[in-house]
């Protein structure tokens, strides 16, 4: 629950490598 939230704000915290992801 934080890739598909906010996309590359929640991505970037779980991710930290996605800036913008589908």
């Amino acid at each position: 629950m934080g890739s598909w939230t906010a996309g590359p704000a929640a991505s970037a915290r779980s991710r930290r490598r996605a800036p913008r992801p589908p």
